[in-house]
């Protein structure tokens, strides 16, 4: 599926860079290795989990040596690094946190320290997807529990369900019924879903959505029991509504289109968009839910 560009919607960052005759690069980052409105990233690696952070950092660092004609002027990388040991451990595992971290640290270093020496006026935005919030075991709700074949099948995205109909079932039929099932949860039919901005219109979605209660988790009773048998007791998890703090991401930024020293309030990483175009001098699409005057206090200019 993520080398499926028809799954895709909108427009990437780098399509519309490319579209604009930008040069563009990409180690790993989400979306890449699809040919998204036929068009991927000028350079591009398929997702390999054996790849060593220096060699992302030592590849972007080449990438910025080359030549004015084939040298990219939007480079994206993904580390992840903070978000496995994150899921694995949980948010409550200082040790680990902490080793991930400083070693990540560490990369990040080396990866600015050569932007520096190349001498090129580079802008960098280190930002996250996601938070992480902590997940007892105890708290997994087995979706095996609520599953009725006869009237739907399901979707389950952990801290979301999306519930789909059978042909010719009437959806509040289907909500009645998870309305008995309801417990440390709540079924909603998707457009009455509290904490969405805008009904989801793609069909993946479905018709009703199951929302768990914060610190609450849908997974299969088998993955549960196995999580019980290795002795796991929590683990982390995103994806509950951005109300929730420890669901806030990072922002960092760096370089000659920035303020320095600027601090600003949480804000939704959708604005990111237009502030990349803004740098990149492209034309901000009227079409995207970000909206540049949320963000261009950052900006010196």
């Amino acid at each position: 599926m993520a080398e499926d560009g028809s799954f895709y919607g909108g427009s990437p960052i780098w399509v519309e860079a490319s579209k604009a005759n930008i040069v563009t690069a990409s180690y790993f980052f989400v979306g890449t290795e699809a040919a998204i409105q036929g068009i991927r990233p000028t350079y591009y690696y398929p997702f390999d989990a054996s790849v060593t952070n220096d060699e992302k950092v030592d590849q972007a660092i080449h990438w910025l040596h080359l030549n004015d004609k084939n040298r990219p002027h939007l480079i994206t990388l993904y580390f992840g690094d903070m978000d496995k040991v994150g899921h694995d451990y949980g948010t409550n595992d200082e040790g680990k946190l902490k080793t991930a971290l400083f070693e990540l640290d560490k990369k990040l270093g080396d990866l600015f320290k050569g932007v520096s020496e190349t001498g090129l006026p580079v802008n960098m935005m280190i930002v996250s997807d996601h938070g992480m919030g902590n997940q007892s075991t105890d708290k997994i709700i087995p979706i095996d529990s609520i599953e009725n074949d006869d009237l739907f099948m399901t979707i389950e995205n952990g801290t979301i369900v999306n519930i789909h109909p059978k042909k010719d079932v009437e959806i509040d039929t289907v909500l009645q019924y998870l309305r008995t099932k309801e417990s440390n949860f709540k079924a909603y039919k998707t457009e009455d879903t509290p904490g969405f901005e805008y009904i989801p219109k793609n069909k993946n979605w479905g018709a009703i959505q199951l929302i768990p209660d914060y610190g609450y988790h849908f997974w299969n009773q088998r993955r549960k029991d196995a999580l019980i048998e290795e002795g796991v007791t929590s683990f982390g998890v995103h994806g509950y509504d951005s109300q929730y703090k420890e669901m806030h991401g990072i922002f960092y930024a760096k370089g000659p289109a920035f303020k320095d020293g600027y601090e600003i309030p949480s804000i939704k990483n959708i604005h990111l968009y237009p502030l990349m175009c803004k740098i990149l001098g492209l034309e901000i699409p009227k079409s995207i839910d970000g909206d540049i005057h949320q963000i261009e206090g950052v900006l010196k200019e």
